[in-house]
């Protein structure tokens, strides 16, 4: 029983060394939300280097996703299947190691409301 709490605990000790420098490589999700009603994600994947947006309320508007790289640039993807679809894009990154995303509602391609951009994460 107390070899199991002592390696238990040296478990835990390196997930707290180990956990900042494998967070700084995750992926990263972002949300908007008007009226206390989740209108749209955000999602960037590390592994596939993909931004995906996902319109996640019926209310006839689509979603987007936007996207800002440590060393300059930034873009965004549109999603206008309607509620419950998602759509995605390829960041074209040049020489940015960073990037950080934001999910908005938009209506006929303007821009109805969007959330707070996340931290930068390492792509």
């Amino acid at each position: 029983m107390k070899l199991n709490r002592i390696l238990l605990g040296g478990a835990a000790a390196l997930a707290l060394v180990a956990g900042p420098s494998i967070a700084a490589n995750a992926d990263v999700s972002a949300q908007y939300t008007n009226a206390g009603i989740q209108r749209s994600t955000a999602y960037y994947n590390t592994s596939l280097d993909r931004v995906t947006t996902s319109d996640v309320y019926n209310d006839g508007w689509g979603s987007r996703a936007r996207w800002n790289l440590n060393a300059g640039g930034s873009g965004s993807k549109d999603n206008t299947g309607g509620a419950g679809s998602s759509d995605y894009g390829y960041p074209s990154f040049g020489s940015s190691t960073k990037i950080k995303i934001a999910s908005c509602s938009v209506d006929n391609g303007i821009e109805k409301g969007c959330g707070a951009y996340t931290a930068y994460v390492n792509k």
